[in-house]
């Protein structure tokens, strides 16, 4: 995606070719950002699936009248 800003060699070492490193930088940042704010948003909506599951969960007994969960 950023090959036109940075090169990586076959030996391995990566070169700027162009652009502001500070520009570079920030899109870095903004993208992490980006990340961290939509894994939040995966992680309540798991946690509300978790949530409604506990809510409505049923235990019942193995015997009638026992005490004793299945």
């Amino acid at each position: 995606m950023m090959m036109k800003m940075t090169n990586v060699s076959k030996e391995g070492k990566v070169t700027a070719s162009g652009g502001d490193p500070r520009v570079m930088y920030t899109s870095m940042m903004l993208i992490r950002t980006r990340i961290v704010n939509e894994m939040s948003d995966r992680m309540l909506e798991g946690l509300t699936i978790a949530l409604r599951y506990a809510v409505v969960r049923r235990q019942f007994a193995t015997i009638d009248k026992s005490k004793v969960e299945r």
